[in-house]
């Protein structure tokens, strides 16, 4: 258990909601935990917008499952979701689905309630939404890939519902792919 300092447990409790809730760069596997359990918790949509997708983050089988869980219990429910990884889509396309088999697997589960979209350029800011503004998940603006970053959390839901509309009219400029069935 970390040591808190006298200071470090009033801020804690004087702090904002989103202050109090940051996930850190210096815990990742604890950074990437929370972000699956916020996913989680959707009732509506996940919206994620990303670089490389890398598969710490993104083809972890417990995040699947929440999005899988989500989408089995209740109609109308969507998960999409937007990457680059190359500058090529077609290289794209393959390099995901190659490293991001929980992610395929569940487009092939949910044909019409999975999207999955290639950016052409890498997002400079990447982030996650859901239910169309309940909160919003912000990365590290810029961070490097595949290496850990720090992201905040948006419980203000005009702030949250912004970064919703970002990304309704982000994917107008990407590319849907498609996916053949498993075989």
């Amino acid at each position: 258990m970390a040591f808190k300092s006298v200071l470090d447990i009033l801020l804690d409790n004087i702090g904002t909601k989103e202050a109090r809730s940051g996930l850190s760069k210096f815990t990742p596997d604890e950074t990437r935990d929370s972000y699956i359990s916020h996913v989680a918790d959707f009732k509506k949509s996940v919206k994620i917008v990303t670089g490389e997708a890398n598969g710490k983050l993104f083809d972890r089988r417990d995040l699947a499952q929440a999005l899988r869980e989500g989408l089995s219990s209740g109609n109308g429910r969507v998960f999409e979701f937007v990457f680059h990884k190359s500058n090529d889509e077609e290289t794209a396309q393959a390099e995901f689905q190659a490293e991001n088999k929980e992610l395929v697997d569940l487009k092939r589960e949910f044909p019409d309630r999975v999207h999955i979209y290639w950016s052409p350029i890498r997002p400079g800011q990447h982030y996650a939404v859901i239910d169309n503004g309940k909160e919003a998940i912000l990365e590290e603006p810029n961070h490097i890939g595949n290496k850990s970053f720090w992201a905040t959390i948006v419980f203000d839901k005009n702030r949250a519902r912004g970064w919703a509309e970002r990304f309704d009219e982000y994917i107008k400029y990407c590319k849907r792919l498609k996916f053949a069935p498993a075989s």
